[in-house]
Formats: C-alpha cells, structure tokens, sequence
C-alpha cells in the first residue's frame, strides 16, 4: 500500500513530504518543537561549494532485485559432482533419494537432493543442538543490557561514522550500494566460491537482497562430532571479527568444544550443546585463539591453559527477546546491526540430501541443528544459511531455505566482536581533532550599509602575529541583510581563520567599536574539539551593537531565531542561530540550534552545509533520529540515494527512538526513492 508520502512522489517527482505529525519536543515551555518546512529534494541549480559524489550504482529498495544466479559452468561442475557421487553410492542410498524426489514432485519443491557427504553420517553426528530447558529465561533483560554495552557502535551506526567522517574530509562517503554477485570467494578455502547472491556495498534491511558472503570464513566440517552449536558460533562470531576488526580469522572451535562454560555450566560437547553460552563465554571472560593453535579434532579434549587470545566478544543478545520466532523483518534488521545470526533449524534427512534450490520442506518437527543466516533473497523468499557440512553438502557448504521452512530462525541470536585496534587496526571512530582557530562569519543587520575594517589575530610562519599587520587592517563593504562566510574560499578577498579579532564599523552616523581596542576572544578555552574547523558568526546590529556584546538572555536570543526559522525565514534564522552558537557554545540547546540550522541549510539548498550542521548532532541527542531523517533528505539532495537510503533506514529502524509519524515517514521516503527513476537520484 502506498503511503501518503509515496503517492505525493508519484504525484510530483521532485517533491517528498517531510513526516506528518509527531515532531519532537522539549521539556523547556520556552522552546517549541521544530516545525517541518516543505521540502523540495530535486537538486538545484547551484551547487554548493563542496560536492559530494553521486551514486554510480543499482538502487536499495523495497521492490525484489534480480537474483544472481551461480555460474553456470560452476554449477554444472557441482551437479555432475553429485551424480559421480550417487553413482557409487549404496543401493539403500540410491533408493531413498528416489524417494525423496518423488516425494518433493508431488508436493512441488524447488529444491534437488543427491548422495551428500554428509548422507554418509547418522544424525546424531550432523547435528548436536541440544535446547536448554528454559532458553529464554531473562532474555528481555540480558539483551538489554547487551544492547546497551554496545551502544551507538553497531554495524548500521559505524556506517553512518564512516559517511560522515568521508564527508569530512571532503571525500564521497561510503561506496553507495553496489548491485551485483558476491566476489565468489564466499569463505570457500578454494573449495569452491558458494552460490552467488545479490548484494551490496553495506547491509540494507530494505535490500531485496544481501548476503555477508564476503566476509564469511571457510565453511566447516564438524565430522562425526555433534557439534555444531560450536561451529554456528564461531561463524557468526568470526565474520563478526571480519566486521569490526577487519581480522580475517580461522578460529578454534577444539577450544569452544574443551574449555566454553557459561554459569559453571558446560557449553557442550560431541554430544550436543547451546550456542548463546558460548558467546556468554565470550562476552564474560573466555578468549579463543587460531585454529592453527589448537586445531579441530572431531573429539572432546581437556581444557589445557593457553596464552589469553585477544579475540572477546563484546556483546550478545536475542534478536526477539522473550519471543521463540523471530519475523523476517527483525532477522534482516539484526543482521545489518550485528552480522551474521546464529540459529536453529530442524534438520531432516531430505536436509541431509540438499544439493541446490530453494529448501522449502516445511518439516515442523523438533529442532536439533545450529546454523548460520549470512543472507537473504526476497525474490527466492530465502534465507542463505551457511552450514558446518563440508563443501561437499549443498551449494558449496551453503544452503537456500525458504523464510519459516523447517523452523529456521527460532531462538536468534547475535554476536559482536570487540573492538581491538591490536587485531587489525579496529574500527574505532576517528577521534575529533583539537582546533586553537575558527573561520569567521559577518552579518550585517544593522539596517544600512557599513565599512567594516578588521584584523585578525593567528599562526602564521610558526608563529602567532596579527594580520594583515599590527599596523595595517581591510577594508570591506556590508550591504544591508548582507552575510559575508569569510571561511569560504569562493568569498574573496580573503579567508579569515583566526584566535582574536579586532573589529571596527562605521555607517549612517554610528560606529561599531566594542572589538576594536579589546580583542574578540575567537576560542575562549584555547582549543576545541569538532569534526572540523568551527565558525564563528559575528552579528552587527542596529545602534553600534553586535551579538557579542549584546545583553539578551540564551533563551530570548534563542526564541528570535527560532521564530525567524518557524517563519520560514531561513537565511536570516541561519545568521540567527550561527551567533547563538557563536555566543553560547556551551549552552546546553546547541545541539538544537544545530538542528535547525541544518534543516534551514536544506530547505534554501545547501545540502552540503546541512549534513555538516547536522552531522554536529551526537548520537546521545534526544533528536539524533530527526537530524538522521534530515541527512537521508539531504544526501538526497546531493544526488547520493545510496546513503540517503543509509541513514533513513537508521530512523526506520527505530534505533533511537523516533516518533512512529517520523519513522513512516522514513520508510515511504525509502520506498519513494527506491521508486524512483534517475529524477531525484543518479543510480546509474
């Protein structure tokens, strides 16, 4: 069904609708929430001065995308792989996958089965989950907390870290997404690249289709041991290493087997055990190392004292807690968050004998398998599941099963590895760096034109001096209502980035002169820490006044330019708010002053100044979700909807809590520009 917002994209291409209702408030009875101006996404005709790259790429959306099929001569080699095998096979073997086949015919499978590897084992050993007796018990609150101790650090926001600081440095952002087959690598050991899927660039819960393929270790084979608990765990909680600490790591599963215990309880064993006490092992004080320091022996062994790994886990959790299914929308979000999930599944002996095809058996019978969910296919109606068989088991060690079939994806659970910078440099976010200058900002709303003259006190050559010289100022000439961004290095004369200002103006029979024999301080504390320089806005005002100097309270001054921007009057709440940050840099409403300077940025055009204004709002702001909305629009603007798309999902996902008005509003702008052929976005 079409939302209010999409059909008014059909309507008018170059419109989107900004959310409906439920704009966040503040406590404070003197600050009125925000107001959504009408929003025009097309791009304009001017550019602003740094340009953002455009998407060169297939779009992220709602609507399926074309599936990828394997390489045709790759599954050819595979299929004939399989007969050569059947054709040696048991007669008892030969019969019962005739019996299979008739049996899928009748009731019109989509998958094929064939004399696997592992049909040559009993189930016991293929297996081994062995559910606790009350799984859940206190899953609400553990995940909680688990969420909490990740915090603003999940998959989803690092992405959001990394558009933003490319930004910052003036560069495109993270590859848009990117449609197209995995690198065939598909953690094979070159035992084949694993069955093709369509992905992209960063995980979308919105994609049609995505996989983790790249970064998914070397399927497995657990042997005549039925551990597979261990294996699901160490594939989500390696690829989770990949993820996060770029560490592309074959880890021990001998060790989980021997030494993983959670409460004093046993993890496992060839017998059987539970995935989330290993990741509980992780989580608290347990490390695995290399599979080359304690390899794999299809066999229970001693935990023997071992150098401390630094490979930990810092969090895990339920993807629904409390809940024994998990919908497919929560799963796809949780694995954009998180990477990869373990889970469960019932594994039947039609599983056993899976070559190829969509698995749709829908055997609701007991579960006693773990598995890995690495990806999705909404065109197949899919999950690609990566199983501990060997390469010798379906599409190369992987598995298409259709979304609830068999009981896949009840007791879902995520990991996420910790950070460590020792492991491969980390994916920390890059440290805000000290600045001792800011770049200037003029603004004449005095009502007459001005001469202004001005020095500048800064670093030069190794020193601090003032330019132009002790001696010597500029000159320049302020129009009325006119604002000079002197940071800007298309304004010239000059470009000001100064500690002090002396500054002096004169016009219609007044002079402004409060800065000239007392220097203004630029950055009282000495320095500061920012993304990138900081401006400072200086106002001059009727009767030889500036915003400096002047006597009105945070909060008056803050309403003025609140009601400036309410009155859709954007430029002149800009030059408002710049000199409220400016005078007040420490004042507790900064981050909503930035708010609106940004949403005022995007409403005259400025979608670059946008981003950087709302960019300046952290993640621990009450409206981050709101600030993100307004940076999906803006990457829009810029012609980028593969970030766009990025950050919308962020507010749709409900991460930081926006008003449910809001998040509809994010999905249908999802679904809008997912729609949308080239008029708003360049997707190539």
């Amino acid at each position: 069904m079409l939302s209010a917002l999409l059909a008014l994209h059909l309507l008018a291409p170059h419109l989107l609708a900004p959310p409906p209702s439920g704009s966040p408030a503040l406590s404070v009875p003197s600050l009125a929430p925000p107001s959504t101006p009408p929003v025009r996404i097309g791009r304009q005709s001017k550019d602003p001065p740094r340009r953002v790259g455009r998407a060169t790429s297939k779009r992220v959306g709602r609507r399926p995308v074309p599936v990828v099929e394997v390489a045709p001569a790759r599954k050819g080699r595979r299929a004939a792989e399989y007969r050569q095998r059947e054709g040696r096979a048991p007669a008892a073997a030969r019969a019962e996958l005739a019996a299979m086949r008739e049996a899928i015919r009748r009731r019109g499978g989509a998958f094929q089965v064939g004399y696997t590897s592992a049909m040559e084992r009993p189930i016991s050993q293929l297996t081994g989950l062995v559910l606790p007796a009350q799984p859940l018990q206190g899953a609400v609150e553990h995940t909680a907390r688990a969420s909490r101790r990740v915090g603003r650090r999940n998959l989803l926001i690092r992405q959001l870290d990394r558009a933003r600081s490319a930004l910052r440095q003036g560069r495109r952002g993270p590859p848009p997404p990117a449609a197209g087959p995995s690198s065939g690598q598909g953690g094979q050991g070159g035992q084949g690249g694993g069955p093709n899927v369509q992905t992209s660039a960063f995980c979308s819960p919105s994609a049609g289709a995505f996989a983790w393929l790249d970064k998914a270790p070397p399927v497995r084979d657990q042997a005549q041991c039925g551990s597979c608990w261990a294996f699901a765990s160490m594939g989500a909680f390696e690829t989770s290493q990949r993820l996060v600490n770029g560490a592309s790591v074959d880890l021990s599963e001998q060790r989980i087997l021997d030494c993983a215990r959670a409460s004093g309880v046993d993890a496992g064993s060839c017998s059987g055990g539970w995935y989330t006490r290993v990741f509980d092992w992780l989580a608290d004080a347990g490390t695995v190392p290399l599979e080359s320091a304690d390899p794999y022996g299809a066999k229970e062994g001693v935990c023997a004292a071992q150098p401390a790994s630094r490979f930990k886990a810092r969090a895990w959790g339920w993807v629904s807690p409390g809940m024994v299914s998990s919908s497919v929308d929560e799963l796809k979000d949780a694995m954009c968050k998180y990477g990869p999930i373990a889970t469960t599944v019932h594994a039947t002996q039609a599983f056993v004998a899976y070559t190829g095809g969509v698995f749709d058996e829908r055997d609701t019978g007991v579960i006693n398998h773990a598995v890995v969910l690495v990806g999705w296919d909404d065109q197949r109606g899919a999950w690609l599941m990566r199983n501990s068989w060997g390469t010798k088991w379906g599409e190369d060690g992987y598995m298409w099963i259709r979304y609830g079939a068999n009981r896949i994806g009840e007791y879902s659970a995520w990991v996420l590895a910790d950070e460590d910078e020792g492991v491969n440099g980390g994916d920390q976010p890059a440290p805000q760096p000290h600045f001792a200058e800011k770049y200037l900002s003029l603004a004449n709303q005095s009502g007459q034109p001005l001469d202004v003259w001005m020095q500048w006190y800064a670093e030069r050559d190794g020193g601090d001096r003032w330019l132009p010289s002790a001696s010597k100022s500029i000159r320049l000439s302020l129009a009325p209502g006119e604002v000079v961004n002197v940071n800007d290095p298309t304004h010239q004369p000059f470009v000001v980035q100064a500690k002090r200002l002396r500054i002096w103006a004169s016009g219609g029979g007044t002079t402004w002169t409060a800065w000239q024999s007392t220097p203004l301080d630029l950055v009282p504390g000495g320095s500061y820490q920012a993304d990138e320089q900081d401006v400072y806005s200086l106002v001059l005002l009727p009767g030889g006044k500036d915003s400096a100097s002047a006597s009105a309270s945070p909060i008056g001054e803050f309403e003025a330019a609140q009601a400036l921007y309410q009155g859709g009057r954007f430029a002149e709440s800009d030059v408002a708010f710049r000199a409220w940050i400016s005078r007040y840099p420490d004042h507790a409403w900064v981050g909503y002053a930035r708010y609106f300077l940004g949403v005022g940025r995007y409403s005259l055009g400025d979608y670059y100044n946008a981003l950087v204004e709302l960019y300046a709002i952290g993640p621990e702001h009450r409206w981050f979700a709101y600030a993100l909305y307004w940076c999906g629009m803006a990457w829009t603007g810029l012609g980028n909807c593969g970030n766009a798309i990025l950050f919308l999902e962020a507010v749709d996902s409900d991460q930081y809590g926006a008003a449910p008005a809001w998040r509809a509003a994010a999905e249908s702008a999802i679904e809008a520009l997912s729609a949308d052929q080239g008029s708003m976005c360049a997707w190539g």
